[in-house]
């Protein structure tokens, strides 16, 4: 299932948003791909020019879609790890702002970026995990193997004011999912 920006308080007609996070990833994504892509690719310590980023979401041609759950599996080309993911994380599944493959030359398989865009440093904090019983239990089970994965101690600020849980434990699971190792 994907979130369109269907027309409304959020977007005009074509998906577009007003404002805020979601309007400055889409102006990025699609406006200036080539500066957010140097600045990615920088940033993964690949060598200029020898790396490509495939942007799928937020695009126009996707009139802005973004995926949730097992879409987003879907639009990365993992669809056969809906279930895993079914297992890893809460019913809905989670939401990402904008959703990208890498390639790189040398490596056996494409890196994939999952974005959460904030547009001012305020933004970055809220009212930390508000799920119930049994999706908390569910939530608290992902982060505690996201944790394990990637060998650093979970802390309570993982479901704290900081949205850093949710980013961490999903970097583990099309990885994890795949078998692959640290």
């Amino acid at each position: 299932m994907t979130e369109s920006n269907a027309p409304g308080k959020r977007g005009d007609a074509t998906g577009r948003a007003f404002a805020g996070s979601q309007r400055h990833l889409q102006t990025w994504v699609n406006n200036r791909a080539d500066e957010l892509n140097a600045a990615v690719i920088d940033g993964l310590a690949i060598p200029p020019g020898e790396g490509s980023i495939n942007w799928l979401s937020s695009i126009a041609a996707d009139r802005f879609a973004e995926y949730r759950g097992g879409a987003i599996l879907t639009a990365l080309g993992l669809a056969a790890h809906r279930t895993a993911l079914t297992q890893f994380w809460p019913k809905g599944g989670p939401v990402w702002d904008g959703l990208a493959t890498v390639s790189a030359p040398g490596a056996s398989e494409d890196v994939y970026l999952l974005v959460e865009a904030k547009s001012y440093p305020g933004e970055v904090y809220g009212s930390g995990c508000k799920a119930t019983a049994p999706s908390r239990r569910t939530i608290e089970a992902a982060l505690d193997a996201a944790s394990a994965w990637l060998n650093v101690p979970r802390t309570p600020a993982w479901l704290g004011p900081l949205s850093v849980g949710e980013s961490n434990s999903h970097s583990l699971l099309p990885p994890r999912a795949r078998g692959c190792r640290r």
